[in-house]
């Protein structure tokens, strides 16, 4: 059970942590500027 349980926790955490800074900032302006610098770098 444990073996399932920690990744799933470590994976909620990591979408977590990607979701509030864009749910924190304007809707408009924070997904532009993250797909642009996925797709430059």
């Amino acid at each position: 059970m444990r073996r399932f349980l920690v990744p799933l926790i470590f994976v909620a955490l990591l979408t977590v942590a990607a979701v509030m800074p864009v749910a924190a900032s304007p809707a408009d302006a924070a997904p532009l500027n993250i797909g642009e610098n996925c797709l430059n770098t």
